[in-house]
């Protein structure tokens, strides 16, 4: 989790990384990029080389003092100081103290730590709940954590217990109570029981949300429904999961958006698409990004160099200058690295 030297020098490359651990780990759920805080959402920023964090107006709320800082998730912070990571509350109090080389974020009450060359997890006191014997690990999703054992992976439950033997070549998280799961290079869906939803046919596919999975089947992309079967294939090239209702397609090199029963909604115009979060889609036109609302109308001008989903009411964005910062849903700068 720590940051390489090619990244040290790109501030905006980091806080992307900040962004991204955080999704994932929101998306686990339902891919849908909604958390439940229980105090003001507190966003990592960069000052001088160490991190701090602001609350949604950009106002300095924690002080910059860390080497590294990633978003509360179960009310507390992951941070970085002497080249380790701990974990503060909002009020900036070390609850776990900075012991470990590698952390990560909790997620249902645990956090996946590696103690020597192995994964695995700790209760919110700091206390090693499930001992290291993971060869590597996802966090806590619907109750339960993809785990690689032996080469293989499967699935074990809150007090570490395999439910789901290590047979497969790879697995993902569970959303919308399905898994995906690759074996002999083909993608399938599994079920909290282990039995298969869908037998790994797919060339790839990508987790459930809000009742579909994209797949590519013998070459062509297509949806998948909670009963295995598919019924959506729009003419496309590639296809996303579907969010807030719609779904990103590529034709010849442009993208739109689709709804649930697979019409074309939004045209192909964009040379560049993200999928619909808090009611705004980032897209990319003429080397610049911005974004839409769903009825496809240009809500934030075409001015960015990067941009990230919105995600609790701000965006991370690069501008062409080499700052970065955060905008709000008018486009507004909060804060800026400049």
């Amino acid at each position: 989790m720590s940051l390489n030297n090619s990244l040290k020098n790109n501030k905006f490359l980091q806080f992307i990384i900040v962004f991204l651990v955080f999704l994932q780990i929101s998306m686990s759920e339902a891919v849908s990029w909604e958390f439940n805080f229980k105090f003001d959402n507190l966003f990592p920023i960069e000052v001088n080389n160490k991190w701090g964090y602001i609350n949604s107006k950009g106002e300095i709320v924690i002080e910059p003092k860390y080497q590294a800082a990633y978003r509360f998730t179960d009310d507390l912070g992951l941070v970085k100081m002497d080249g380790k990571w701990g974990y503060i509350n909002v009020g900036n109090k070390f609850i776990i103290a900075p012991i470990h080389k590698e952390a990560h974020q909790f997620s249902e009450g645990l956090a996946l730590v590696k103690i020597g060359e192995r994964y695995g997890f700790i209760n919110k006191a700091g206390q090693l709940f499930i001992k290291p014997r993971f060869d590597d690990a996802y966090g806590f999703s619907q109750g339960l954590s993809s785990v690689k054992y032996k080469s293989l992976w499967g699935f074990i439950d809150l007090n570490g217990d395999f439910i789901i033997p290590p047979t497969f070549d790879f697995a993902t998280s569970f959303s919308e109570n399905y898994a995906l799961v690759i074996k002999g290079g083909l993608t399938g869906f599994i079920r909290k029981d282990g039995s298969y939803l869908v037998q790994p046919v797919f060339d790839s596919a990508k987790g459930f949300s809000q009742g579909f999975a994209s797949v590519v089947f013998e070459g062509q992309p297509a949806f998948i429904n909670k009963n295995g079967q598919m019924i959506i294939t729009p003419t496309a090239s590639e296809v996303e999961h579907f969010s807030e209702g719609m779904a990103v397609v590529k034709m010849k090199d442009l993208y739109g958006y689709i709804d649930i029963k697979g019409k074309l909604v939004i045209p192909h115009r964009y040379h560049k698409s993200g999928s619909f979060s808090e009611g705004f889609a980032a897209v990319k036109y003429q080397g610049k990004w911005g974004f839409i609302n769903k009825e496809g109308k240009v809500t934030i001008s075409f001015k960015f160099k990067t941009v990230t989903p919105f995600k609790d009411g701000l965006s991370i964005v690069e501008f062409f200058d080499g700052n970065w910062g955060y905008i709000n849903k008018n486009g507004e700068i909060v804060w800026s690295s400049d």
